[in-house]
């Protein structure tokens, strides 16, 4: 709670200094010198009734929050709205919204102004991510009845954990946030390639190049791994075996690795972009932006790293004994991990999600 509790002052501070332009201080009344004549007075009299006056502030305090509402980024819209999903299912706020969030942020952005090559294609790494990791789970689910008896199991364990569907808005709150925070550096990118006091230097701009590319190649081998283990555990009839072919036979868990890459690039041109931002005029949005991209890019690389360890932990209890798994660990590589997770969960039991119930094994990137 703490942690969303620093991303939610962020984001308002953030909110507060993009909208303050749309605030105007209030001009002074000046009170007249004499009073009008009764004739005058006549003439300023109201034709409508006392009440209306009323009615006419409200409308004015209205219109007031619509604009200030309006002046919130669409982009923090769409961060926040679609984890709302949750609502309805607990486990969409993780998996739907996580895909579909990221994707209509970056989208927003290209169709807000035209933008320069190397954002459109920064961007477009975030759309392709979203929609191809939400097609991958969607696809899964209607093929395979076990991650539909998952995502029940899920939502049983939330009617546990909150009492009624609106207590689930802290987490759903604090999950949009932290998206928002994944999708700002992008943002940074562009803010830094359209000012032309601090593109003088070409030096930023051949690095973020250098990056975006990374992050593509990313979000390729993570796509690679989904689509190698799903296809090959749909081709077989039993469940019981590791995946250990194409990608698998060097990676052993190319979708969190992937994702890992491509979440640190993406964080890596947004700071660079911030820092020649910074150094040319000192900007609180802009730092508040980074401030941001930094707890966003936290929040989900903690979460792949703990991920890739419990994976690890449980093939390990599931196929340690077999020659298949040794050779397997000696010629790949098991990517960016927690180490300490091994050593807490050693005694806990497996954790079951794979197309055999009797002995199940994770499959594909749903966080």
């Amino acid at each position: 709670m703490s942690a969303a509790a620093i991303l939610f002052g962020i984001i308002i501070s953030s909110c507060i200094i993009s909208s303050s332009s749309f605030l105007t201080p209030l001009k002074s009344i000046q009170l007249p010198t004499s009073l009008p004549s009764s004739s005058s007075l006549e003439l300023f009299r109201p034709p409508f009734p006392a009440n209306t006056v009323s009615t006419t502030k409200a409308s004015a305090t209205l219109t007031t929050t619509r604009t200030r509402l309006n002046a919130l980024p669409v982009e923090l819209w769409t961060s926040i709205i679609p984890p709302a999903m949750g609502f309805l299912k607990s486990e969409w706020t993780v998996s739907y919204g996580y895909g579909l969030a990221t994707a209509l942020s970056a989208s927003s952005l290209l169709l807000k102004q035209q933008q320069t090559s190397i954002v459109t294609l920064q961007a477009a790494a975030l759309i392709f991510y979203g929609f191809r990791l939400n097609l991958f789970l969607f696809i899964r689910n209607r093929l395979s009845s076990t991650y539909r008896d998952i995502g029940t199991e899920i939502e049983e364990k939330s009617q546990e954990r909150f009492a009624t569907r609106i207590s689930r808005t802290p987490f759903v709150l604090s999950c949009g946030l932290l998206y928002h925070g994944l999708y700002l550096p992008v943002l940074l990118t562009s803010k830094f390639v359209n000012d032309a006091a601090v593109m003088k230097s070409n030096i930023g701009i051949v690095i973020i190049k250098l990056l975006v590319g990374l992050q593509w190649f990313g979000y390729i081998v993570a796509a690679v791994g989904d689509f190698t283990k799903s296809y090959v555990k749909m081709s077989e009839k039993n469940g019981k075996f590791l995946v250990t072919s194409g990608i698998y036979s060097i990676l052993r868990h190319p979708n969190f690795t992937g994702e890992i890459i491509s979440w640190t690039c993406n964080l890596l041109c947004g700071t660079i972009a911030a820092t020649y931002l910074l150094r040319n005029q000192f900007s609180l949005k802009i730092f508040s932006y980074l401030g941001l991209s930094v707890m966003g890019w936290i929040g989900m690389i903690f979460v792949l790293l703990r991920a890739t360890s419990n994976l690890e932990v449980r093939q390990k209890k599931n196929y340690g004994n077999t020659d298949t798994y040794k050779e397997w660990i000696e010629r790949s590589w098991c990517g960016f991990k927690l180490s300490t997770i091994e050593k807490n969960n050693s005694d806990n039991k497996p954790h079951k999600t794979t197309t055999d119930k009797k002995h199940q094994e994770e499959s594909g990137s749903g966080i």
